[in-house]
């Protein structure tokens, strides 16, 4: 049974383009840094961490648009408009 799910998983990512592969590998990197992070602001050991997390949270659904892109453009669209949003709000804290 773990056999037949393990090589099921290896087929469906061999399936994928190289694009979507990119974006998930990034998109976890940078989901595990917004959660190291966060985590680090909210314990107060790091007070702006909010200026590290945000943009890897913009980059988090930038990849996450890419991956959804030919499944769902609803999705994917959505996507991008948050990571816009989140830049918007990002840049006029840096800078405001």
């Amino acid at each position: 049974m773990q056999q037949e799910t393990k090589e099921r998983i290896v087929q469906t990512w061999r399936e994928r383009p190289l694009t979507v592969k990119i974006a998930m590998i990034i998109g976890m990197i940078a989901g595990t840094g917004i959660i190291v992070f966060v985590i680090l602001g909210l314990t107060g050991v790091m007070e702006n961490a909010d200026n590290i997390f945000m943009p890897l949270l913009g980059v988090l659904m930038l990849t996450q648009g890419i991956r959804e892109w030919k499944t769902s453009k609803i999705t994917a669209v959505l996507s991008f408009a948050v990571a816009i949003f989140i830049a918007i709000v990002a840049c006029v804290k840096w800078f405001g």
